[in-house]
């Protein structure tokens, strides 16, 4: 019953954004259409992947079961996912992999408007990927999982990430009682799995990330670079390592930030073929007027959830 739920939202939301029901931009029209035409495509000659509906439905239902609101109008609430929010967790944790049912995305790209609560849905993904994430070789949750929020500074994603993560946490009777919130480190005591923090600005070393979600890329400069590479290699020795970045718009200064968002561009567009990353970009067209105030849902899927139009319109 649960898993058909979830299933028949995210089903929904696909169909309702490519008939345009759903205002949506450029890309996420074509990541829908991508989805759509995957799932007519699974398991098929050339196409070794397949959508589990069960895995999809754990991730999702993840949130309202385990999570709650920590900040705003809604603090103390179940944390209960909006559409695009299923749409993206849905796809990023039931697609698999036909040989060993490993996940098949092991990237993400999620950028969207200021306020729109990405921290939020990343601080969800940490927890459920330090604590909950199955190892389909051993179908128990991952050994030992490390999940690394990275940043520039080190204090950014402490207060930002990972302080919503600790405030989640303490409201969650499941993870709490699983858990312990020491020197900035969550570590839980079932799987021997943490989520902690790192920046470029402080030392860094033995890293074995299960996941990593890199923060605010657009403020990532050139001069970071050794940086990033390191978070996207330190992952080798694990079956389904995630690498994921959660960004606002940069600009053509941020190079990294740059780099990163035309790769992704071109995959969600379908002019470059990339199984493994999953882009989602919600942004307004090149051909909008800024001014519009009918097309700001393009960049701003939480329009009227968490982020307001009053706030958009000042």
């Amino acid at each position: 019953m649960i898993a058909s739920s979830v299933l028949h939202r995210l089903n929904v939301y696909v169909e309702r954004v490519i008939s345009g029901d759903q205002v949506a931009c450029k890309s996420v029209i074509a990541a829908c259409e991508r989805h759509r035409r995957d799932v007519l495509n699974q398991s098929t000659s050339g196409f070794p992947y397949h959508f589990d509906d069960v895995i999809a439905s754990v991730a999702c239902d993840f949130y309202p079961l385990c999570l709650k609101h920590s900040i705003g109008k809604d603090a103390g609430l179940a944390f209960v996912l909006e559409d695009w929010q299923i749409f993206m967790i849905g796809s990023l944790f039931g697609w698999v992999r036909d040989d060993d049912n490993s996940r098949r995305f092991r990237r993400f790209y999620l950028s969207l408007g200021r306020k729109n609560g990405k921290s939020c849905l990343g601080a969800g993904i940490a927890l459920y990927c330090a604590s909950l994430d199955i190892n389909p070789e051993t179908r128990t949750p991952e050994s030992v999982a490390q999940v690394i929020l990275a940043a520039t500074k080190r204090e950014q994603i402490e207060k930002v990430i990972f302080a919503e993560v600790s405030r989640m946490r303490d409201q969650s009777p499941y993870l709490k009682s699983r858990s312990e919130n020491t020197n900035k480190q969550i570590l839980f005591s079932h799987n021997q799995g943490s989520i902690a923090c790192v920046g470029s600005d402080k030392s860094y070393d033995g890293l074995n990330a299960s996941l990593v979600i890199m923060d605010e890329l657009h403020a990532w400069k050139h001069h970071h670079t050794d940086f990033y590479n390191t978070m996207q290699t330190g992952s080798a020795s694990r079956i389904q390592p995630l690498i994921g970045t959660l960004t606002t718009a940069g600009d053509d200064k941020s190079y990294i930030w740059l780099d990163e968002y035309r790769h992704a561009k071109a995959v969600s567009m379908d002019d470059y073929q990339d199984e493994s990353l999953l882009s989602l970009i919600y942004e307004t067209d090149e051909e909008d007027d800024p001014l519009d105030e009918s097309i700001w849902l393009k960049a701003n899927p939480n329009l009227g959830v968490s982020v307001q139009l009053s706030y958009l319109q000042e």
